[in-house]
């Protein structure tokens, strides 16, 4: 289905594009052709983002072999050691570049992960649900915090769409056909639509 002709693979993104679950159909695409993968997924992270894998990071940084997927956000790239910037530039990598066509329903995402706390549902070996979020509860509904939301996820939209590369494929989220059953598409709160609102009102 991808196509991957060399590695390591480097998978460029921005918030709320689903590119967790590229990482996850690709690895089991190249699973079932015997080749098995080492998967760093944002492993050195922008501070503000409030996430940081120092464990993760530092396999990263002194991982010696190209068998790899990475995936991490472009706007994150500064952060990246200059063997890897200069892996993307020269094209050394597979690179793969994913973005979403809908940004408002890209700002709802983010505003629903980062108010629960949750950025991924994934299925246990039985198809159980290990995290579950109760529909029926309420976000918050704030302007203030909502434009902060549009504001953030405009600033990393921003990189990856001006980053001046050649890839090798450029995906968006709306294009795919997922096929891991492994994860599954976050539960929405029951007052989804009144937050999708405000937003397009905000983007107006």
């Amino acid at each position: 289905m991808y196509n991957i002709t060399r590695f390591p693979i480097i998978i460029l993104s921005s918030v709320r594009t689903g590119s967790t679950v590229l990482v996850h159909d690709i690895n089991q695409e190249l699973k079932k052709q015997g080749k098995t993968l080492q998967v760093f997924s944002e492993p050195i992270k922008n501070p503000e983002y409030k996430k940081y894998k120092s464990f993760e990071h530092n396999f990263f940084i002194n991982y010696k072999n190209n068998d790899y997927i990475l995936k991490t956000h472009a706007y994150d790239l500064k952060l990246y050691p200059k063997h890897i910037l200069d892996m993307i530039s020269e094209r050394s990598c597979f690179l793969i570049r994913i973005r979403r066509r809908n940004i408002q329903e890209q700002i709802l995402s983010w505003n629903i992960a980062r108010q629960i706390r949750e950025f991924g549902y994934y299925n246990d070996l039985y198809g159980v649900l290990k995290r579950v979020l109760d529909t029926s509860k309420e976000l918050k509904v704030s302007l203030p915090e909502i434009n902060k939301d549009i504001l953030f996820v405009k600033k990393y939209n921003k990189v990856i769409d001006e980053i001046d590369i050649k890839f090798d494929l450029d995906l968006f989220y709306e294009d795919l056909d997922f096929k891991s059953k492994y994860m599954i598409k976050s539960p929405k709160p029951i007052n989804h639509e009144k937050i999708r609102e405000v937003i397009k009102e905000l983007c107006r």
